[in-house]
């Protein structure tokens, strides 16, 4: 009677890790890794009519009009959003993870979201990417890129 209860909590434990496995591989997506090549992969031109944050901080956010009808909220490197202020152009090429801001004539660049080495690293982010924009991951000092 012991050895049938043991052999079904020993299914019942694999089945669970099973589960978690397959919910990991299958469902999660490690590090946001896609939301950040669809960021990357993204281009725009547009005047920023708002800095906000989504808590009570600095601003951390803005509000970009683009196409005089349309409007998209960006959450770009933190440096951009320090220096950026409303009234100000900003542009994003397409597969690039640059942004350019033109403020009273003047275009600074800057990298436009920040890229961990986890996330180079993942099987997602585009082989072809995972040397380029070097200075988006500078902040992280875990050095593993395959």
């Amino acid at each position: 009677m012991k050895s049938k209860f043991f052999i079904k909590g020993v299914i019942s434990i694999l089945l669970i890790f099973l589960s978690m496995y397959l919910i990991d591989v299958f469902v999660t997506i490690p590090n946001n890794v896609s939301i950040k090549v669809n960021e990357i992969k993204y281009s725009f031109k547009g005047k920023i009519i708002e800095k906000f944050a989504v808590r009570n901080t600095e601003p951390t956010h803005l509000k970009v009009l683009i196409k005089y009808d349309s409007i998209i909220t960006i959450s770009p490197n933190p440096d951009l959003v320090d220096v950026a202020a409303v009234g100000d152009s900003l542009y994003k090429p397409a597969n690039e993870n640059y942004i350019f801001l033109s403020s009273n004539g003047n275009i600074k660049k800057f990298f436009y979201t920040k890229l961990s080495y986890e996330t180079r690293s993942n099987k997602n982010f585009p082989r072809e990417w995972r040397n380029k924009w070097l200075d988006s991951s500078m902040w992280d000092s875990s050095k593993e890129i395959n």
